[in-house]
């Protein structure tokens, strides 16, 4: 039946529950119960916090891991949860991989920092053939950019890795291949930054394959 243009209708907000361990709201029908409290209510935990072990949920970065987990989950892709937990990442780079998370998944993340690691060793004087941290702070402010509306994003092929002499780690980041005499010039402009058909690591368009597979203005040496 119609509702009449006049007529108030009314909605119950949705039901939040506070994670017994980071302390944040979630929707009460996404939180995970995880046993009961003294008084014999439901022990609820947000999903971040409920695939850290117990052990690991006491550490100050545990939190700042069950914010980015909350978005990237291990049974989406198990491969954020091993990033996370490869090395150890500051407080302000785990905020900032946080931010990344809420708007895009980390398949896109990855391939966007491949994206940028490729072009850099392309035309700038950073040839760290690896994603390095800064190629994260870039591709924040890449996504600023676009008030990070999605982008975009074409995975860098097995030709592309070869020609630049680069390879893929378990996290799925480009990481340099097996050194070889000329490595220096693999995958390098002959035109460095001044080539006139080179765009700034901040543009979106580098994240496609017809960017990074251009012919014509750039002159790839090796």
């Amino acid at each position: 039946m119609a509702t009449p243009s006049n007529m108030l209708v009314l909605t119950s907000a949705p039901q939040v529950s506070t994670c017994e361990v980071c302390k944040n709201t979630v929707p009460t029908d996404e939180a995970r119960i995880a046993g009961f409290k003294a008084d014999g209510s439901h022990r609820r935990l947000c999903y971040g916090c409920s695939v850290i072990p117990p052990a690991e949920q006491i550490l100050p970065v545990a939190p700042y891991w069950s914010a980015v987990l909350n978005n990237w989950r291990p049974g989406d892709d198990s491969r954020a949860w091993s990033f996370i937990r490869s090395r150890e990442h500051s407080m302000e780079f785990l905020v900032l991989m946080h931010q990344l998370s809420k708007y895009h998944t980390y398949k896109d993340v990855t391939t966007m920092l491949n994206s940028i690691a490729v072009e850099r060793i392309r035309h700038l004087e950073d040839k760290r053939r690896h994603v390095t941290d800064d190629d994260w702070w870039t591709l924040k402010r890449a996504c600023e950019r676009r008030e990070f509306e999605a982008a975009t994003v074409h995975t860098v092929t097995s030709l592309e890795l070869h020609r630049a002499n680069l390879d893929m780690d378990r996290f799925g980041l480009v990481v340099a291949g097996v050194p070889t005499p000329n490595d220096a010039e693999k995958g390098v402009c002959a035109h460095g930054a001044s080539c006139p058909n080179s765009l700034p690591l901040e543009d979106s368009v580098i994240f496609t394959f017809a960017y990074r597979d251009r012919r014509v203005g750039c002159d790839i040496i090796a």
